[in-house]
């Protein structure tokens, strides 16, 4: 009767080494046990067993001097490392000291301990015989004529400084030759590889491939296919493969032979085409978004106009007490909301109008809040809060009220099933050295931090990491576009801020936003919730939409002044021409059949050039917010038309018309 096969356990744990005996005695195995790595060494020398268990961390000598003495002393015995460290570097080492195998404590499957150890002691049987057939082989070819050993190194020199790798294995997958560009694209010398298993040279998720592989070269089939290798430090790159069958002398099929090639660039070169061509299919999406932006804003902004517009005024006459007010105050709020969304879609195209001045975010935020109560279920609390001095920040404040409302309906949203808090936290930060290494948006300075936080269902890891991109969302269809957070993400970025995310499933998620300061006085409640400015002036209003002259001119006599309205340019121009002194501002839309705004400007100028006039459009790519100024006019409004916009831009407009009267003399 054969020898039971004695296995060495070398761990300072006696419930470790105790389990282990147990297991592997029950399995067959003679199991010899020694309590340090001392011990284990002087036991190795004294008994010789056929395979050791090593723990890496023990007093007096540790796991790797062991496997560095019996590496030297003992180069064919197999050795496992057992080792709850679960550190890469010690595996690495381990590995690179000898370490056949390495298995991670606490051993949940004693199973999986068991094929780790027939397997390394099958490799070492398959080494000792590789090893004695090379022997034998070194032998016959010593005996070949002289003729042959000249062919044979001519053709080790070829295969040896080929660019491509080549590798042979036998029926088991063991490697039985490599030339020295295959064991230099792997990180190995030659003979670390012969004798031992392909998947050496492949991460976990391609060895079951690589051994299927090896199957098919005995069936005789060839291929070329690409896969991943790895290299002995842990790096994986890229290979294409061709591999066929490898017969002997007569033509039996003993294993199989492949080719190598790294096509590592290769592939970065075809991901990085694919990244461009992304690329160019997001901004062809965004393009089309873009065309039809403009239309979408400018058709919606007059319909918005009058919905808005009466809705502000039927609060004039309807009191609070009324049951009718909760009714139109929700048509005030449904309709802002209907703008918010025609101005998120254009920021979202990058034609978006910017009107960037020092603001005080707590009363936008504020105002963000107030409307969001009345849409957010009664189950989920608002808390706002600040924390400590807040300064100004140079923003647009319709573009920071946005995002303000888009962090808070995703957290709406994250909470409608269950309730929660929705907590928006506002307070001082400043961004150092070190913070700004890590956000490489923030430069060093002083910012606000806003923080939105809500008790949601959170999000994994792969969500967090593509909240921001454009059209992508977790709701069910017909629930979100997917700008929401991408808008948010382009309007703080292009305030010079940045944003961050945490979250966790069933945790919750959290967003930081940080706007950087700007050193202006601030602006009081009082400032913000000012009256809105009056007056008694002659305004002259040109619409080619009959709702919008008839609101207009219902809001600009609510504020007390004496208004004529006309839907086509040029009857408006003809009115002008022969009334031309009974008339203080104008107020023209852009977008009009037979005349522009811009050519009705042109034309009054021409009969009056000190004549203030305001440009009111739903949407324009020629004047916008920015460069209305040198188009000519005094002010500009958006559509739809708010009372409070449209007073304040009147008035401010008037007032400067007089101003520059009165300089003139």
């Amino acid at each position: 009767m054969d020898s039971p096969i004695r296995i060495l356990t070398i761990d300072d744990e006696d419930a470790v080494r105790r389990s282990i005996r147990f297991y592997l005695e029950d399995s067959g195995f003679a199991v010899l046990e020694a309590a340090n790595g001392r011990l284990g060494l002087e036991m190795v020398r004294r008994d010789t067993p056929d395979l050791v268990l090593c723990d890496l961390r023990m007093p007096e000598v540790d796991g790797l001097e062991v496997l560095a003495s019996v590496g030297k002393e003992f180069p064919d015995l197999p050795i496992i490392i057992v080792s709850g460290t679960g550190v890469l570097g010690d595996a690495i080492e381990a590995v690179r000291l000898g370490a056949w195998d390495y298995v991670l404590k606490p051993i949940q499957d004693m199973g999986l301990l068991e094929v780790s150890i027939r397997r390394s002691l099958e490799r070492a049987q398959l080494r000792a015989a590789n090893h004695q057939y090379q022997l034998r082989l070194e032998d016959e070819i010593s005996r070949r004529t002289e003729d042959l050993r000249d062919s044979e190194t001519r053709f080790r020199t070829v295969v040896q400084w080929l660019a491509e790798g080549i590798i042979i294995t036998d029926d088991q997958d063991m490697v039985t030759y490599v030339n020295k560009k295959m064991a230099d694209m792997c990180g190995y010398e030659v003979d670390e590889v012969i004798g031992r298993p392909t998947t050496i040279m492949g991460p976990e998720h391609v060895r079951v491939m690589l051994r299927e592989k090896t199957n098919d070269r005995l069936r005789g089939i060839s291929e070329t296919y690409e896969t991943q290798l790895m290299r002995k430090t842990g790096e994986v790159f890229w290979v294409e493969i061709s591999a066929g069958p490898y017969p002997n002398s007569d033509g039996k099929i003993i294993g199989s032979l492949s080719i190598v090639r790294d096509i590592t660039d290769r592939k970065r070169s075809e991901q990085e085409r694919e990244k461009l061509e992304a690329q160019l299919r997001r901004s062809q999406k965004l393009e089309t978004i873009g065309t039809l932006a403009g239309g979408v804003a400018h058709d919606f902004n007059n319909i918005l106009t009058p919905i808005l517009g009466y809705s502000e005024m039927a609060k004039f006459f309807i009191g609070k007490e009324s049951p009718a007010r909760e009714g139109i105050e929700q048509i005030t709020i449904a309709a802002h909301r209907a703008r918010d969304l025609v101005r998120q879609i254009l920021t979202f195209s990058r034609q978006g109008e910017e009107e960037r001045h020092p603001v005080d975010v707590k009363l936008v935020i504020k105002e963000a809040v107030k409307l969001m109560r009345s849409s957010l279920p009664t189950t989920i609390e608002i808390r706002f809060a600040t924390d400590g001095e807040v300064q100004q920040v140079l923003c647009d404040p319709t573009q920071i009220h946005q995002v303000v409302m888009n962090l808070c309906t995703n957290a709406g949203h994250a909470m409608k099933e269950s309730g929660g808090t929705l907590e928006i936290k506002l307070s001082p930060f400043y961004v150092d050295a070190a913070f700004s290494c890590l956000h490489v948006n923030l430069s060093e300075g002083r910012y606000i931090r806003m923080t939105v936080s809500d008790t949601g269902c959170g999000m994994d890891r792969a969500t967090t990491e593509r909240i921001f991109e454009p059209f992508f969302t977790t709701k069910e269809a017909g629930e979100g576009t997917g700008l929401g957070l991408s808008v948010v993400h382009g309007i703080v970025t292009a305030h010079g801020g940045g944003i961050s995310v945490y979250s966790e499933p069933g945790e919750g998620t959290t967003f930081q936003v940080y706007l950087p300061c700007v050193e202006r006085g601030s602006v009081s409640d009082e400032e913000y919730e000012a009256e809105i400015p009056t007056g008694t002036e002659r305004i002259l209003f040109v619409d080619d939409e009959l709702p919008n002259t008839m609101i207009a001119k219902q809001l600009l006599s609510r504020l007390g002044y004496e208004i004529t309205t006309r839907t086509s340019s040029l009857e408006a121009l003809e009115l002008f021409t022969a009334r031309h002194d009974q008339f203080d501002l104008l107020i023209t839309d852009q977008t009009m059949p037979q005349m522009t705004g811009q050519e009705l400007l042109n034309a009054v100028r021409f009969i009056r050039p000190e004549l203030p006039i305001v440009l009111v459009t739903g949407f324009s790519e020629t004047v916008t917010a920015r460069n209305y100024r040198e188009m000519g006019f005094n002010g500009y409004l958006m559509k739809p038309l708010v009372l409070r916009e449209l007073g304040q831009t009147v008035r401010d407009a008037l007032d400067y018309a007089a101003v520059e009267s009165e300089a003139r003399g």
